[in-house]
């Protein structure tokens, strides 16, 4: 039985053309951690509001991971498109680690009769 992750982000992506040139790329970005820890704080208002209406929110960040990156092109350019795209997006995959939560919400509660 394969295992499944809990963390199901990922990424895909497909270009036909680049710049002047016409060919395929595809890009696949995916984390393989099998948990997202995240860190947040936040507020609910209808605790103690006396209104039916309320508002929550919250903001943090999630921790993923290193993400694996793959990439493959169509052009026939001796692999230079790919190696170029390869060695920015592994530069920036330090950045893909980190995840900013942001979650806004207004509530109305209905009485009970």
């Amino acid at each position: 039985m394969a295992r499944r992750p809990y963390n199901g982000n990922k990424v895909k992506a497909t270009t036909t053309r680049v710049g002047n040139k016409v060919g395929l790329v595809t890009g696949r970005l995916k984390w393989d951690n099998e948990f997202a820890g995240i860190a947040s704080i936040g507020y609910d208002g209808s605790f103690h509001s006396g209104s039916p209406w309320s508002f929550n929110c919250e903001a943090g960040i999630m921790y993923t991971g290193d993400p694996k990156i793959a990439i493959s092109t169509t052009f026939d350019d001796n692999g230079k498109l790919q190696e170029t795209m390869e060695r920015n997006l592994n530069r920036q995959k330090k950045y893909l680690r980190l995840y900013p939560v942001l979650s806004l919400g207004f509530k109305y509660a209905f009485s009970a009769i």
